[in-house]
C-alpha cells in the first residue's frame, strides 16, 4: 500500500506543476498582449513582462526561449481567435440555402475582429517580424484560418452560386478586399469616410454586400456567355 500512496502523491504533484506552468503560460502570453496591444511591438521584450508579472528574469524562458518563440505563440494564439472569430453564429456549410448568408456573416465577423482587436490584427496580418518557417504550428494556425474561407468558396462553387473558378484565387480575392479595406481604416487612411465606429460599421458593411455582389455577378456573366 505504501509504494502506491507515494506513487498517488507524485502524480497529485506532477499535476499541480503542470496546472502552474500553464498559468504561468497563459499570465505571461495575456501580459505580452496587453503590452503589444498599449505599448506597442517595440516595447514587448520577456524581461519586461516578467518584471510586470513579478516573475524572475529567467521565468518565461522555461515557455519561450526567444522572444520569437513569444512572438510565435503570441500569432498562434492570434490566429486561433481569429479563426473563432470568424466562424462566430455561421449557418452550417451544409446548409446550401444560408451560403449566402454564411458568407456575409463571415466577412461581417472579420471586421468585427479587425475592429475590436486593432493592434492584434496588424501584429498577425502586418509586416512579419520573425521567420515563420521556423514554426510549424503557427503555419498551421495560419493555414486553418485562411481554410475557413476556402471551403466557404468552395461550398458556394459547388452550389453554383458563384462563378466556377479558382477555389483559392477566388478566396484570395474575398480576402484581400476585406484585408486591404480592414487596414485602410484602421491606419487612418479612409478616416475622412470612416471616422467613428458607425462610419466603419457602415463601410464595412457595405463592402460584405458588394463582394457578394461581385461574386454572383461574375457567376451570372459565365451562365450568359454559356
Amino acid at each position: 500500500m505504501g509504494p502506491k500512496t507515494v506513487q498517488k502523491k507524485k502524480t497529485v504533484k506532477k499535476a499541480d506543476q503542470d496546472a502552474v506552468s500553464d498559468d504561468s503560460r497563459t499570465a505571461i502570453l495575456d501580459e505580452s498582449l496587453r503590452v503589444l496591444r498599449e505599448e506597442g511591438l517595440r516595447s514587448l521584450s520577456i524581461r519586461k513582462v516578467a518584471r510586470n508579472l513579478g516573475f524572475s528574469h529567467g521565468a518565461p524562458y522555461r515557455h519561450f526561449p526567444t522572444r520569437e518563440h513569444l512572438l510565435a505563440a503570441l500569432a498562434e494564439r492570434g490566429f486561433t481567435l481569429f479563426s473563432a472569430a470568424l466562424l462566430r453564429d455561421l449557418p452550417p456549410l451544409y446548409a446550401t440555402e444560408k451560403l449566402e448568408l454564411r458568407l456575409e456573416k463571415m466577412c461581417a465577423n472579420y471586421f468585427a475582429f479587425a475592429f475590436d482587436n486593432p493592434d492584434y490584427y496588424q501584429y498577425i496580418f502586418g509586416t512579419s517580424h520573425f521567420d515563420h518557417a521556423a514554426f510549424p504550428h503557427l503555419q498551421e494556425k495560419g493555414n486553418g484560418s485562411f481554410a475557413i474561407l476556402t471551403e466557404q468558396i468552395s461550398a458556394m462553387m459547388h452550389a453554383r452560386l458563384i462563378v466556377q473558378s479558382d477555389v483559392l484565387g477566388t478566396a484570395m480575392f474575398v480576402f484581400a478586399t476585406m484585408h486591404g479595406a480592414a487596414m485602410l481604416m484602421l491606419s487612418g487612411v479612409t478616416e475622412a469616410l470612416s471616422a467613428g465606429k458607425k462610419s466603419q460599421a457602415a463601410l464595412a458593411q457595405f463592402l460584405e454586400v458588394k463582394i457578394l455582389a461581385a461574386l454572383r455577378t461574375a457567376a451570372a456573366t459565365k451562365s450568359d456567355a454559356e
